[in-house]
Formats: C-alpha cells, sequence, structure tokens
C-alpha cells in the first residue's frame, strides 16, 4: 500500500500509472479481470488496475461497470516485447479508500493470450492478511488450447509442488516445485506439444494436497 502516491495521484487528477509508447511493444494479450477481498471492498470508476515487468508498467485500465452481470471489471491490456515466458504483477489503487495495493498477484504473458471474459473474469484477490488455507484454485480457461492458468493460495511458507499427470498416472510437466512463501500465485501450463485429451494437475505442500482435471482440446 502507498498512501503518498495516491495523494499525489488525487492532486494532479490523472492516471495513477501510464504506459509512455504503447508501440514500443511488439506483442498484447487481454486479461478481463475482477477485483474482490476479504473485506467486501467496493469497486468503483476511479479505481485503477496496472501490470509491472521488472517496475515498468505494461498495462493499466480503469474499472468499467459491466451491466450482464452488474459488477465493474478491468478490460486490461498487457503489452511486452517476449513473446512467451515474461512474469508480470498486478497493482491495484482503490479510489473510495485512497490506497495502493502493489504486487497482488502475478501472470506469465503470453502473446495474443485472452484471460478471462464479463461472464467468466480472471479473479485478483486482494488479501490484507495472509491467507489462512491453502488452495489450488480452478484452471481457467478449461477445457484450453493450448495454455491454462492456475491460482494457488498457500498459509504458509513450505516446498511445493504442483505437476501435471495424464490418464495413466504418468508424471507429464512440473510447473512448481520449490519452496513459496505464503501468499497467493498464479502459474500456467503450455501444453501445444501434447495430445488432446484429459490431464491432472496435483498440488502438494506441507501435507496439503488437491487434484483438478483439465481437457485439452485441439
Amino acid at each position: 500500500m502507498n498512501n503518498e502516491f495516491a495523494d499525489t495521484y488525487l492532486s494532479r487528477g490523472s492516471e495513477i500509472w501510464n504506459i509512455d509508447n504503447y508501440s514500443d511493444f511488439e506483442f498484447n494479450g487481454n486479461i478481463t479481470v475482477e477485483v474482490i477481498n476479504e473485506n467486501n471492498m467496493n469497486i468503483s470508476e476511479g479505481d485503477q488496475l496496472a501490470i509491472f515487468s521488472n517496475g515498468e508498467c505494461r498495462g493499466v485500465v480503469n474499472a468499467t461497470y459491466c451491466p450482464i452481470n452488474d459488477k465493474y471489471l478491468f478490460p486490461l491490456m498487457a503489452y511486452s516485447n517476449i513473446q512467451t515466458g515474461e512474469d508480470m504483477s498486478f497493482s491495484y489503487y482503490s479510489s473510495l479508500e485512497n490506497e495502493i495495493y502493489e504486487n497482488i498477484n502475478t501472470v506469465e504473458f503470453e502473446g495474443d493470450m485472452i484471460i478471462g471474459n464479463a461472464l467468466d473474469p480472471y479473479i485478483i484477490n486482494i488479501y490484507d492478511e495472509v491467507p489462512n488455507n491453502y488452495n489450488l484454485g480452478r484452471a481457467y480457461p478449461n477445457p484450453f488450447n493450448p495454455t491454462t492458468n492456475i491460482m494457488f493460495t498457500l498459509s504458509d511458507n513450505g516446498y511445493t509442488n504442483i505437476s501435471v499427470y495424464d490418464l495413466q498416472g504418468r508424471l507429464i510437466d512440473e510447473l512448481v516445485s520449490g519452496i513459496k512463501l505464503a501468499g497467493e500465485y498464479e502459474v500456467s501450463w503450455n501444453a501445444e506439444n501434447r495430445s488432446s485429451g484429459v490431464y491432472f494437475i496435483q498440488m502438494n505442500v506441507n501435507g496439503f494436497s488437491a487434484t483438478q482435471k483439465i481437457m485439452l482440446v485441439k
């Protein structure tokens, strides 16, 4: 959170973040985001969501009211000069609270990616405190081709493994394997070189285990 930065925004009456020149970037992708938190914070048109890479703003958008589901969403366009694999993080400005929430979530950029839509947006949770449980979020999109994204939350630090298995139980890919701090994360799986069919995502950390089915359709 950064109140001083937010106060500067209010005094100058302009966007809190910006991109100097969109034409500097070769690739782009779209993420339709819904922001929620544990305190049921209200979203308004003055709220902003931005995405960053190495401290550089790569996209910013104000909240937009969606009458289909009676919610404020953030149709965010992200930009990069790396076609795939660049890690990006989100920051959020709440106009009602006059607060900035920094590095609230991460995503791996893919050129021409389309993540979420008005009816099924990509959810970003803002936690005022460390999550109090472990969770393996549902993959999106699912079915998918060729990339799907999985959010997961950790209530404690620990060695975390998230792997992909086929119907025969064979290990196909390891998406996460290492020590992670408590918090919320996102990981992507690119199945471009895999055959169509059913796969399983399994998460193991500190004795917690969860599995979900995903379907690759080509």
